[in-house]
């Protein structure tokens, strides 16, 4: 019984360890954790303390080719065993029994019932067999757990290609959101005078981050000073409306005091000496009125706005500071706010870890193609530039001068704004409505856009936000309110896509857009990147295509281009006007459909809100992720919550704070067939007024202009904009009433008397008509029209002071929102040579003679009509090759 016994303890204790083991194996496998509060880069440098590793990291790697099979043997040895324990006891007490002589016949059946079935267990063969293969599971078990507790950093360098060492560099990969990463060490030595260089940095009184601390601590003075001047203006009777207890605040008027500023600068102990006011009252007061200065003092300061005083001229001192000290380190701030982004996680708890063994840091970074590493290769040059680099805070004391403040800001209040935006980190996005995870948002913020393939662009920092996040979601709707740069976005994405990759492969960026906006995509690519761009379309359209499929680059495509051409292996998809795929049932939204399914990124472009059309937006979101789609709730908020990780949609008063900005927009519409047909038949009659109007009158959908016309003129009305349209021909303005139809309030020509022009602006947006028509020598001077937020040229104009004082109807004083200007321009048709010929006039003007208010000065800008229509119409002429 002894030896029966012996044998069943073991397989107990063989059993308990194999539920360990399978507890181990069917918990979650984690990612490592790391302990500090820097935020996760391509690079990062790392003290061993400052990792947290997940338990079982070695077990889960030692069982990752078989756990499954593992799990099923465990349990099934487990429940064979389950009854070992009962057993045990039993035998047990009829071992005590029978040495004690006190066993009943009753009992003594039970204790040899037990022994017998003990015995048959052990015989069991099958059970033999599990035992033996459990056996081996536990060794191998004991082997992972005691390589974890000797320490996994000794597999983060030393053993890193032995299993373990993989599992240690695949749980970090994870927590960096990476698909690989590599590991060294690196002394502390090598790393500390890029420590000390980010202190020196961080100390200096003149650097970039103690000036947004000054800054900041600048705002906190504005925001009391204003929020007391709010609460000079409230009567005291106004806090009974914030308070549910009864407040009296007769016997305090009586005293003469009526503000609730007047109630925030007296201790309660003030108020009590009131005559009438008791200690009850005078607490229920006091509190009251702190909670109206907390509310106030809540609001941030986001516009610097138009009030002087000495607190605002403070900060805009500052603010000056701010501008000249990024200047004066530009060459290398991108280097030192790489630094700070390697040593985040070691800066704030240098002292603590200098002491800690062993002396050395390890560097953590993504693995390229091949084991490659720019980012890498970039950390090695920035740490090492460090080393030398003893000057830098030097440079901050040199050329700081001095300049009238106020008058600086009045002049350049675009600048200071975008500096005060650009310190308060609040020209991104606005983070909190974005619904976006943390993780999410720590992963755009740590994104360092390349922009080393564009040029003459400065992105705002919500343009930088939205590239961002299409880089890090890959695959993502961009629903930016109109006028907000969502093409300057979408190619500073695919420039830092080509940037960071090109050394992996042949980055290829497609681009399908309405026919009509092939001509305009190419001018902004060209104008912004330095990437090669073709465009497929006309007689060349097939050789475009097979030079890009041969040597990457951008390509132009329309949407039955991308139906119908052979387009290989795009990197990143761009589709603009996305809603012209929204019928999952038409052949150019399958075909794109399955260019976007082959991509690595796809982005696409729709400035209509759609989330309040949830099954046209489901469709879109359909071709970016299917589940996300088939799962999306129809509650508008829940839905908003469930697509935000693949949809950012930003209106202009949420990112644009110096109000009223002027937004242009030049568009070159690329003209159909028919717009061709009637535009050559125009040049040959040498009609020159013809020639100016005709690409927008084509009957519909063959009017090129009309279409691109309409689509600005919805998108404005999902966005509760009101919108005025200028045209120099009476017969254009018809056709578009005509077209436009219960969208236009009306129009207003030269036969309009006065009182019904102001009659048609009173009612532009109350009657549901949002639209307004001008004709520009009508409606361009003398009206004030504010409540319009969008302006549309449908033609190139001969004078361009005609274009200034139109756009001035709607972007003046009291425009209390952002004015887009939208000019609708023919491409190859006297549109584009009328605005070249004028060009240099116009430049020549803004130089010398901008801010000149005498009559005169129209006429030096303004030229001869009749002599620009004769040049026109002979470049025309000679460009189609029509004979004379």
């Amino acid at each position: 019984m002894s030896t029966l016994r012996s044998q069943g303890t073991y397989l107990r204790e063989v059993a308990q360890r194999a539920q360990l083991l399978l507890n181990s194996l069917l918990e979650p496998h984690e990612p490592a954790r790391f302990n500090t509060h820097g935020k996760i880069s391509d690079v990062w440098v790392v003290p061993q303390t400052a990792i947290s590793w997940p338990p079982h990291l070695f077990t889960h790697e030692e069982f990752s080719k078989d756990h499954i099979e593992v799990a099923e043997i465990l349990e099934k040895f487990i429940e064979s065993t389950s009854g070992i324990v009962d057993l045990l006891h039993k035998t047990k007490i009829g071992v005590w029994s029978t040495l004690t002589r006190r066993v009943s016949s009753t009992a003594n059946q039970q204790f040899e019932s037990a022994a017998t079935e003990l015995e048959n267990l052990l015989a069991n063969p099958e059970l033999q067999v599990q035992l033996s293969r459990v056996t081996e599971y536990l060794r191998r078990y004991d082997r992972a757990e005691s390589a974890y507790k000797s320490g996994v950093h000794h597999f983060l360098v030393e053993n890193q290609d032995s299993p373990y060492g993989k599992a240690v560099r695949s749980s970090l990969a994870s927590a960096m959101q990476l698909p690989e990463v590599c590991i060294d060490n690196l002394s502390k030595e090598y790393v500390r005078p890029a420590i000390l260089l980010c202190e020196q940095l961080r100390a200096h009184p003149l650097s970039p981050w103690t000036l947004q601390r000054k800054a900041l601590q600048a705002e906190n003075k504005i925001i009391q000073c204003r929020a007391l001047a709010l609460l000079s203006s409230l009567s005291i009777d106004s806090l009974s409306q914030v308070t549910s207890e009864r407040v009296s605040v007769t016997a305090i008027k009586r005293q003469g005091i009526t503000s609730v500023a007047e109630i925030i600068s007296r201790s309660v102990e003030d108020l009590e000496q009131i005559p009438g006011v008791g200690q009850q009252t005078a607490k229920r007061v006091k509190a009251a009125a702190q909670t109206l200065y907390s509310e106030a003092l809540a609001q941030p300061l986001s516009t610097l706005g138009s009030e002087q005083s000495t607190e605002l001229e403070a900060l805009l001192n500052i603010l000056y500071h701010y501008g000249r000290s990024r200047e004066a380190l530009s060459d290398e701030l991108d280097r030192i706010d790489r630094l700070e982004w390697y040593l985040q996680p070691v800066i704030t708890h240098e002292k603590a870890l200098w002491r800690s063994i062993p002396p050395a840091y390890f560097v953590i970074y993504s693995k390229g193609s091949g084991g490659h590493n720019t980012a890498y290769l970039q950390f090695i040059d920035d740490i090492s530039w460090a080393n030398i680099a003893l000057s830098i805070p030097d440079l901050l004391s040199e050329g700081q001068g001095s300049v009238d403040i106020w008058k600086d800001y009045c002049e350049r209040p675009a600048h200071y704004q975008s500096l005060w935006s650009a310190i308060r980190g609040n020209d991104q996005t606005p983070y909190s409505q974005s619904g976006l995870s943390s993780e999410t948002l720590e992963r755009i913020r740590a994104l360092k856009l390349n922009t080393s393939l564009l040029r003459d662009v400065f992105l705002r920092g919500y343009q930088s936000f939205g590239a961002k996040f299409v880089i890090v979601q890959r695959k993502v709707i961009l629903g930016d309110e109109m006028g907000l740069g969502k093409t300057v976005q979408a190619i500073a994405a695919a420039a830092h896509v080509t940037a960071e990759k090109s050394f992996e492969n042949r980055i290829k960026i497609l681009i399908i857009v309405p026919a009509s906006l092939m001509t305009n995509w190419a001018r902004e690519w060209e104008k912004f990147c330095n990437i090669p761009v073709q465009i497929a379309h006309g007689e060349n359209k097939q050789k475009a295509v097979a030079q890009w499929n041969d040597t990457a680059g951008a390509l132009i495509v329309t949407y039955d281009g991308a139906r119908t051409m052979r387009l290989l292996g795009a990197t990143v998809v761009i589709i603009d006007e996305a809603h012209y795929i929204k019928n999952p049932e038409a052949k150019r939204s399958r075909a794109v459909s399955r260019i976007i399914a082959e991509s690595e990124y796809a982005l696409l472009l729709s400035g209509t809100p759609l989330e309040n059309r949830i099954e046209e937006f489901c469709t879109l979101v359909s071709y970016l992720d299917s589940h996300c789609a088939i799962s999306a709730p129809r509650l508008a908020s829940a839905f908003k919550a469930h697509i935000a990780h693949l949809y950012l949609r930003r209106n202009q008063g949420d990112v644009l704070d110096e109000l009223p900005e002027k937004i242009d927009h030049t568009e070159w519409v690329e003209l159909s067939a028919e717009d061709e047909h009637l535009y050559r038949q125009a040049v040959h009659e040498r009609n020159w007024m013809l020639m100016r109007r005709v690409a927008m009158l084509a009957a519909r959908p063959d009017c090129a202009k009309m279409e691109r016309l309409i689509d600005i003129v919805k998108e404005a009305e999902s966005a509760g904009k009101n919108v005025i349209i200028f045209s120099y021909f009476r017969s254009v303005l018809e056709r578009i009433e005509k077209d436009l139809g219960e969208y236009v309030a009306g129009s207003i020509t030269a036969d309009v008397p006065p009182q019904r022009r102001q009659q048609l602006i009173d009612e532009l947006g109350n009657t549901g008509r949002h639209v307004l028509l001008l004709q520009i020598v009508a409606g361009g001077v003398g009206l004030n029209i504010q409540k319009a937020s969008v302006v549309i040229f449908t033609e190139a104009q001969v004078k361009p002071t005609l274009v200034d004082q139109a756009i001035a109807r709607a972007h003046r004083m009291g425009q209390r929102d952002p004015v887009t200007v939208y000019r609708l321009f023919g491409a190859d048709t006297v549109d584009e040579r009328l605005t070249a010929l004028l060009e240099h006039k116009r430049a020549v003007f803004d130089n010398y003679a901008r801010d000149a208010e005498a009559a005169e000065v129209f006429d030096a800008v303004d030229v001869s009509e009749g002599e620009l229509a004769r040049n026109i119409i002979e470049l025309e002429h000679d460009r189609l090759q029509i004979d004379n």
